[in-house]
């Protein structure tokens, strides 16, 4: 399997300075329920069978949950379980159709397919040690292990699947809250930085006023600043950088997606000379014995001249002018890149981010294209590479596009109720200014 590929680069231009007035007046519907709520950042009410279903884009898609859950949050495997689950259960069902038709006592008792399938299962995600243990209760777990019969029913995999679901849902609705952002730490502490420059700059009137014994209605002049100020603010606090959603329904590329690591070009390899030959010219005669006897001992001396006789020369496939591709070191996360994501979800193709849809197969679970987690020493439950490792978001990282209408009407909330508060504020800090006496 390929790396995943980095989003395709989003740059600044003045085109979407242009449409912020259409973006402002008609921004696109989410598409899913909303949870009534007071904050700036709004729930939105996301179904996980839908995500897994691939209904949603970038970057609330699929590929962008779990690569949240293997470098945020470190619970890939209630994800992954998740998929075999819904696989099993799905095979199950297949299995049962196809001897239903038998008699009772023709009927199977069992699948060998399904029970290899099971105890790779086991093996992976029940058993004490498993590569990708399940953080269950035992009494859960006990349940499972005392069920009858070689591999389980539907039924006895109930409290399972209710345990992983309730624990997903819970990363889900985390994942969605940080997804309606567009900046990252770096880029938000320079917003609040910005709010509080352009309030502190609000406040140049108002100090002219108080110190020159000017009019009080000069103070005034003071409310834009603190209006823009105060939105800046409050937007920056909640993830969204009033600067990039300016020019765009875009974000800052996560620290996962920065580490990725790029293919260097091709290079094209040098002309071969090859030996020309006349018709006139006399066949090669066969070797004789006496050749083939001694080649052995001279094999190893020859092997040179005959490299050199025909100046045949192998170029490296990383050439010394490009970006060299890292070869997998232990502990380089962004090298282990393909080691810690599973190969049967795939990410979004360019082709794919340009026609705004889905076009690959649906989710099909495969283990042998599992991450193979890290094992850290201080826990006996397997974790993958800790993010902190990852490259950081800068203040003028990277930037890519927002596919996901839920997400650009999120960030389009988020903007206005951060507006609407900056007004508040505004009038506030107005009207105690403009109350502060002074002496005529």
């Amino acid at each position: 399997m390929a790396p995943p590929a980095t989003p395709p680069i989003f740059h600044y231009t003045l085109k979407g300075v242009f449409q912020l007035p259409r973006r402002l007046i008609d921004p696109p519907k989410a598409g899913v329920g909303t949870v009534r709520s007071f904050k700036i950042t709004p729930l939105y009410d996301v179904v996980l069978s839908e995500v897994l279903d691939g209904k949603y884009l970038p970057p609330l898609c699929l590929k962008d949950f779990e690569e949240y859950l293997v470098f945020v949050e470190h619970s890939a495997e209630n994800l992954y379980f998740h998929c075999w689950l819904r696989d099993y259960l799905k095979k199950y069902e297949e299995w049962q159709a196809s001897i239903r038709h038998l008699p009772e006592s023709e009927r199977p008792t069992s699948n060998p397919a399904l029970v290899i399938n099971w105890a790779r299962a086991r093996g992976t995600f029940l058993d004490r040690g498993a590569t990708l243990e399940l953080n269950l209760p035992h009494e859960v777990l006990e349940e499972v292990y005392r069920a009858k019969g070689p591999h389980p029913a539907p039924s006895t995999l109930a409290p399972l699947y209710k345990q992983v679901e309730e624990m997903l849902h819970e990363s889900l609705m985390r994942f969605v809250t940080t997804a309606c952002g567009n900046s990252g730490r770096a880029r938000g502490f320079f917003g609040i930085f910005v709010g509080i420059c352009v309030i502190a700059i609000g406040l140049i009137p108002v100090l002219l006023s108080i110190l020159d014994h000017r009019s009080r209605w000069v103070r005034l002049t003071a409310l834009p600043a603190f209006w823009f100020g105060a939105t800046t603010l409050v937007a920056a606090l909640h993830g969204v950088c009033v600067v990039i959603f300016l020019f765009g329904d875009c974000r800052q590329l996560y620290p996962y997606e920065l580490a990725r690591p790029s293919l260097s070009p091709p290079q094209p390899l040098p002309p071969l000379p090859l030996p020309v030959t006349t018709k006139n010219a006399p066949p090669i005669p066969p070797p004789s014995l006496s050749t083939t006897m001694n080649r052995d001992d001279s094999s190893q001396t020859k092997q040179g001249s005959i490299f050199e006789d025909h100046k045949i020369s192998i170029s490296s496939p990383y050439p010394e002018d490009s970006p060299s591709f890292p070869s997998h070191p232990k502990d380089n996360t962004a090298a282990s890149f393909l080691s810690e994501t599973a190969g049967f979800i795939t990410p979004f193709s360019p082709s794919e981010y340009e026609d705004h849809k889905r076009s690959s197969p649906p989710l099909l679970f495969d283990f042998d294209s599992l991450p193979v987690p890290v094992r850290n020493p201080n826990s006996p439950r397997a974790s993958s590479a800790p993010s902190s490792k990852l490259a950081r978001r800068g203040i003028m990282c990277q930037l890519t596009k927002v596919l996901d209408p839920a997400v650009t009407r999120a960030q389009w909330t988020i903007i206005m109720r951060s507006a609407v508060l900056g007004v508040l504020i505004a009038l506030v800090m107005g009207g105690i200014c403009f109350a502060v006496p002074f002496d005529e």
